[in-house]
């Protein structure tokens, strides 16, 4: 009987501690202390070997410190041994199935920033079977989050329809009633990157400061890294040099301390587009370069923010090869959509250049670049 006792005491401790030690990780986490986080997640895990639910609870949240270190491959890794758990489990109770929902939110975040549209849309599929019976209303919240993900990835994030901002809107009051700010936050950059690239800047800006405000609630790097990039790219959009100058620079000098790699290159394809408008040719020859190697790297669809400096610069140069080069890159079909009229011209040059008419296809891509100008893609 003593020896039970002792027994049973000592697994109270040991899940007392091991509770208490997640707890003061997971306020690392929030906190964005990631690599302290990750030490104590890591500390934790030898303790969880006896419950396979709070270990894959553990290791899906080792996966979510790697996503907010921009390793994308070392979170699947996480993910995957924790989805093996998961299913070696014999028990399904709503344990196991809030850690499931979790993980599969996760991946979808993984998805969307890596540009994996199919396994996007495959995880969307697998979570709309069983998120309204087994998930909690944060999980649907984030499921919507996915949802929105899929579908302006399905409009290549040119002039996203009007349900996108209809979905928005839908996310934001879950995540009010919810006091959800950190999901708030999302729904209301959502929001504003569809704004934008609805051309709508006034609007665009307007969630983005709503959602600086509540990050003074919450404070969370990388979303405010990317209400500084939505706001400089908005008025970059409206051809406000000026002020996207300003808000470029408060942007830079805020994203020295986040890990996001994506925000950091878009800084760069900024400061290409602003050294071509100064004239330094050079220099924004290089940064557009550095950031279209990084952009073809992880498939990032934005890739008019290297180009159209480079297709600027090559006409300047009379190098209409590398001005075609360019132009074909930008109508790669995973790539986001620009204005048909730019397209168009694109692709009239393009024939041009094939049939080694080159001045004509000089002038045309000339004219491409005079009207991505005109309508802020360049």
């Amino acid at each position: 009987m003593h020896s039970y006792s002792t027994e049973a005491a000592t697994k109270n401790t040991t899940l007392l501690y091991t509770e208490a030690s997640e707890a003061l990780a997971d306020e690392s986490l929030a906190k964005g202390d990631l690599h302290e986080a990750v030490k104590m997640y890591e500390q934790i895990l030898p303790s969880t070997s006896r419950s396979g639910i709070a270990r894959a609870r553990v290791l899906r949240k080792l996966g979510n410190c790697n996503i907010s270190l921009w390793r994308f491959q070392q979170s699947a890794r996480y993910f995957e041994e924790a989805i093996q758990i998961l299913e070696a489990c014999r028990t399904r109770n709503k344990a196991w199935w809030i850690c499931w929902i979790d993980i599969q939110n996760d991946y979808c975040y993984i998805y969307h920033t890596t540009s994996q549209h199919d396994q996007l849309n495959s995880s969307i599929n697998s979570l709309k079977k069983v998120i309204h019976q087994k998930g909690t209303k944060r999980q649907r919240i984030r499921f919507l989050t996915a949802v929105y993900y899929d579908a302006i990835q399905r409009c290549r994030w040119y002039m996203p329809p009007d349900e996108i901002i209809v979905l928005c809107e839908m996310i934001k009051q879950l995540a009010k009633e919810e006091k959800d700010i950190a999901n708030e936050i999302t729904a209301l950059t959502c929001q504003a990157l569809a704004h934008m690239w609805r051309k709508e800047g006034n609007d665009a800006r307007s969630e983005a400061f709503r959602a600086q405000e509540l990050l003074k609630q919450f404070h969370n790097d990388e979303s405010l890294s990317l209400t500084y990039e939505i706001i400089t790219y908005s008025y970059r959009m409206d051809n406000n040099l000026e002020t996207a100058h300003k808000w470029m620079q408060a942007a830079i000098a805020h994203e020295r301390g986040t890990n996001n790699k994506q925000l950091q290159v878009l800084q760069t394809g900024m400061l290409a587009w602003f050294g071509v408008k100064k004239g330094d040719i050079e220099q924004a020859e290089i940064l557009a370069k550095q950031t279209l190697e990084y952009f073809t790297e992880v498939k990032f669809p934005f890739l008019f923010i290297a180009l159209m400096p480079l297709i600027f610069i090559a006409i300047s140069r009379n190098d209409i090869e590398k001005a075609a080069a360019c132009a074909f890159l930008l109508l790669h079909p995973m790539a986001q959509r620009i204005p048909p009229s730019i397209t168009t011209l694109l692709q009239q040059g393009l024939a041009l250049w094939g049939k080694r008419n080159l001045k004509d296809a000089k002038a045309t891509f000339t004219v491409a670049v005079q009207l991505a100008e005109k309508e802020g893609y360049f």
